[in-house]
């Protein structure tokens, strides 16, 4: 089956002298611009994230008669991608521009969709988002001895050692304090008044690699425990044991850096130079 072209059959009709259909006539007359609401037009801002993890882990038991000893370790790689884009161009158009008095708001005139059409906004943003990428590792090892001495009692001896690196940024977009060199912008600041006080200070970067916190090495767990068996039908347990969490991406869910928020939008400076600090 053929369609007809639809331009054809457009030209070849007038609609000089035509009359609108009775329904398109009412909306028409009902629709006055102080009625007419407008919402935002275009796509809607998104965001996700993902987690890339990558473990080993093992283990080794001996056992030599009442005695068994057990050794392991765990290694984790955890990597966490933000990407949030945000508004990358937003315009706002308002009634303003084309109200019968520029300065006197009223009901009755003006109009969003038709300042939008004069190309005439009101306000407008684009958000520059940092889009962070951290890694973060884990590293655990333990070890378990267990005693049996006696058919009734037995007593368990442990220690557990876990290391938490501070999270790294793939390109490095992770302050470290403020610097009291030369700002960059201080050179624009004395061609527009010569003599003005040198301008200091920044935000300060960590290098390739390395993370803006310290490395806790004092993750030495403890663990003791002990079963005795009161009667053939009755076992008392009791234990004491220090514990640490267990590594999720929790602690990168708020960027660190320019901003507490997942992005930051600026226009220069310290969050421009950090989104383009990016390794070769």
């Amino acid at each position: 089956m053929t369609a007809a072209p639809l331009s054809s059959d457009f030209r070849s009709r007038s609609y000089r002298n035509s009359r609108p259909e009775p329904g398109l006539h009412r909306f028409l007359q009902r629709c006055r611009p102080e009625r007419l609401q407008l919402h935002a037009v275009g796509a809607a801002p998104y965001n996700f994230n993902y987690t890339n993890s990558a473990s080993a882990a093992g283990s080794v038991t001996k056992v030599l008669g009442k005695h068994t000893l057990k050794t392991g370790f765990d290694i984790r790689r955890i990597q966490y991608k933000l990407v949030n884009v945000g508004n990358k161009f937003s315009w706002t158009c308002g009634a303003a521009w084309t109200q019968q008095q520029y300065n006197i708001a009223n009901a009755i005139s003006g109009n969003g969709l038709a300042s939008f059409l004069l190309g005439l906004p009101t306000a407008g943003s684009v958000d520059n988002d940092a889009d962070p990428s951290y890694v973060y590792r884990y590293y655990a090892g333990y070890l378990q001895y267990d005693w049996k001495l006696s058919r009734r009692l037995t007593l368990n001896l442990g220690i557990r050692y876990d290391v938490y690196p501070s999270s790294t940024e793939r390109y490095s977009r992770l302050s470290d304090g403020f610097s009291t060199a030369v700002n960059p912008v201080n050179a624009a600041v004395q061609a527009k008044q010569p003599g003005f006080p040198t301008v200091i200070g920044g935000l300060q970067f960590v290098n390739p690699g390395n993370g803006n916190s310290n490395v806790d090495w004092t993750g030495i767990q403890g663990r003791f425990g002990l079963a005795y068996q009161i009667t053939p039908k009755l076992v008392f347990r009791g234990g004491y044991g220090r514990y640490m969490l267990d590594p999720t991406n929790d602690g990168m869910m708020i960027p660190e850096g320019c901003s507490a928020g997942p992005r930051f939008s600026c226009t220069g400076g310290p969050c421009e130079a950090a989104r383009d600090r990016r390794a070769p």
